[in-house]
C-alpha cells in the first residue's frame, strides 16, 4: 500500500468514529502526498462539512473537480465527480444558511413597567 493509500486508511478510520477534525488531518496529509488526487479533496470536503467549515468544504469540492477535468482516466470518475457535486451542493446550502442566521435583525424593545393597568385595559 503506497503513502497515500495508508493516510487515506487512517483518514477514513477517523472519519467512521466520528473524528472529523482527526479524519482532516490525514486527509491534509494525503494531498501533501499526491496534490493530484482528487479523492483526497473529496473526502477533506465532507469533514469539513461535518466541522462546519462550508466555505473551506466549498473550495476542496472544487478543487477536486478541477482535478477531474484534467484527470479522465481516474477510477470510478463518475462516482467521485457525483460525490463532489453533491459536497459541494450541500456546503453551498450550509453557507448560505449560516449567512442568513448571521442577518437576523435583532432589536431592542423597551418595556414599561407600570403600577397599575389604563382603565381601558383593565376591563378587557
Amino acid at each position: 500500500m503506497d503513502s497515500f493509500e495508508r493516510l487515506k486508511a487512517q483518514g477514513n478510520s477517523c472519519y467512521q468514529q466520528q473524528d472529523y477534525a482527526g479524519a482532516l488531518r490525514w486527509y491534509d496529509q494525503c494531498l501533501e502526498a499526491d496534490a493530484t488526487n482528487p479523492i483526497a479533496h473529496s473526502n477533506r470536503a465532507m469533514c469539513l462539512i461535518k466541522l462546519n467549515r462550508s466555505q473551506e468544504a466549498q473550495k476542496a469540492c472544487q478543487a477536486g473537480l478541477a482535478l477531474l477535468r484534467t484527470s479522465p482516466g481516474i477510477p470510478n470518475l463518475e462516482r467521485l465527480h457525483q460525490k463532489l457535486e453533491y459536497r459541494l451542493q450541500l456546503a453551498q446550502q450550509l453557507l448560505q444558511g449560516s449567512e442568513a442566521t448571521r442577518t437576523v435583525e435583532t432589536r431592542t424593545i423597551p418595556i414599561q413597567t407600570v403600577e397599575q393597568l389604563p382603565q381601558h385595559l383593565a376591563t378587557l
